[in-house]
């Protein structure tokens, strides 16, 4: 009888160590849990940065490319005040419009 009790008391000493272990990592996931989504978090933060930086970078190229061409191409000097509405001082500016007016009397044919 005595050696069945120790038995008993091994199985249960077992499956209590086994309880503990569980428990132990059941805390250590719990406690991770919240790092990774932080990392994760921080991951996403970092991907959406460096695009930002990358569409940054791609603009101060072009910007730079521009200045480059503005300090050294006449031509495009002059296109670019052209397109942005400007004219020489000597110039007339005809500026046509497609809508037609409720006012304006069609011309009569004299005959």
């Amino acid at each position: 009888m005595a050696a069945r009790g120790m038995n008993y008391w091994a199985t249960i000493y077992k499956c209590l160590w086994g309880v503990a272990i569980v428990l132990l990592v059941a805390v250590m996931i719990s406690f991770f849990i919240p790092k990774y989504r932080t990392l994760c978090e921080y991951r996403k933060k970092r991907d959406d940065l460096q695009q930002t930086n990358q569409r940054t970078e791609t603009m101060i190229r072009d910007l730079r490319r521009k200045q480059e061409q503005i300090l050294s191409d006449p031509a495009f000097i002059e296109r670019t005040a052209r397109e942005s509405g400007m004219v020489k001082q000597d110039e007339v500016v005809f500026k046509f419009t497609n809508s037609v007016s409720r006012n304006i009397v069609s011309p009569r044919l004299i005959n």
